[in-house]
């Protein structure tokens, strides 16, 4: 994504999540107000999509997407770290 458009977020939780509801109360903002932004608020949570076909354009151009998805035993912390420095 341009520089413009990335964002990094910390998370802490208070130990493994496992259900869709879990990770949708995860808060990515505290307004001014005294309000969160939750991940529900902003984005679909599920456990898998019916279907992974799909396609990406980046300029209006053919473009290559992924997906990461973590094992059970897996860090996110980690795994963040990992692709970072792959992807550097």
């Amino acid at each position: 994504a341009p520089v413009e458009q990335q964002f990094q977020y910390s998370v802490q939780v208070r130990g493994r999540l496992t259900e869709p509801e879990e990770f949708a109360d995860i808060i990515v903002r505290a307004q001014a107000d005294g309000s969160f932004i939750r991940i529900k608020d902003v984005a679909r949570v599920e456990l898998g999509a019916k279907d992974y076909n799909f396609s990406c354009r980046y300029n209006g151009k053919p473009a290559a997407a992924f997906s990461i998805n973590l094992t059970p035993d897996g860090s996110a912390i980690e795994t963040s770290k990992l692709i970072r420095e792959r992807l550097t």
